[in-house]
């Protein structure tokens, strides 16, 4: 059985899917650059509850090491139940890799002439395309 597989038409579907695992990476990077930002603004609230002694400090450790001359200092306290640690979005996150193979299918699809592409070709980009 020989299958062929119209060139243009696995382009566009190869650019659809391009589009969409870009638009994922985006939203992902909005979500994470977001989260990140909370992150910072929640330690910042805490290391001002802890300095103005509005949390309850349960421990404290040092660690003195002995090839370093920097002594650190871990301090374990107990936050009100108001307050609300920041939580990642379950936003997916796209391969690089993907997108890379995507644009790469596409360059060479464009640099081709021929009206229809092989099964086998059609094979290795097909895991793509859904």
């Amino acid at each position: 059985m020989n299958i062929k597989v119209k060139r243009i038409a696995l382009i566009k579907a190869l650019q659809k899917a391009l589009k969409a695992r870009l638009d994922g990476k985006a939203a992902f990077d909005k979500a994470e650059k977001a989260y990140k930002e909370e992150v910072v603004a929640f330690e910042a609230k805490i290391l001002e509850a802890v300095a103005n002694g509005k949390v309850k400090v349960t421990s404290v450790s040092i660690n003195n090491w002995r090839y370093n001359d920097e002594v650190r200092a871990s301090i374990e306290v107990v936050l009100p139940k108001s307050w609300k640690n920041p939580e990642r979005t379950d936003t997916p996150s796209f391969s690089t890799h993907q997108i890379a193979e995507l644009e790469n299918a596409i360059a060479i699809l464009n640099i081709s002439d021929e009206e229809f592409v092989s099964a086998s070709t059609y094979k290795s980009v097909s895991q793509y395309i859904s």
